[in-house]
């Protein structure tokens, strides 16, 4: 999703950054704008600071999601997979044979069109990502 901000005297004006950023990110962020120390391990998300600032890559390798109705998601560099997805535009057309939904955001920014079955090296090194961090934080 995308997001506007604007602090005139500390935030560089019209300028666009598309590096990976999650909504937990602001409040590391509003943290370190205003040079409140916090431990960093403290959030999930992660400051965004060098990111507005520098243009700096996202501070995040891989991220991870889930919900407690079977979905999740992990989304490493320009790769998504979902897990029992949903489509709440009704764009696309996932289907229940959709169970796993792997996009490449940068070839389908829409993320409309399902290419698990032509990455299915790219599904498992996903779902092992997420497994492995699923087991870290459960």
């Amino acid at each position: 999703m995308p997001a506007i901000i604007s602090w005139p005297a500390e935030i560089p004006q019209n300028e666009v950054r598309d590096q990976m950023s999650i909504n937990v990110d602001w409040f590391p962020t509003i943290l370190d704008f205003n040079e409140i120390s916090y431990q960093e391990n403290e959030f999930e998300g992660k400051s965004l600071k060098e990111v507005i600032h520098g243009n700096e890559p996202s501070p995040h390798e891989v991220f991870w999601w889930w919900d407690t109705h079977k979905r999740w998601a992990v989304r490493k560099g320009d790769w998504k997979l979902l897990k029992n997805p949903i489509d709440p535009s009704n764009k696309g057309t996932i289907t229940k044979k959709d169970s796993l939904f792997l996009v490449n955001i940068n070839e389908n920014p829409d993320e409309l069109i399902n290419v698990a079955s032509k990455y299915p090296e790219k599904v498992e090194e996903l779902i092992k990502e997420f497994d492995d961090w699923y087991k870290r934080v459960r």
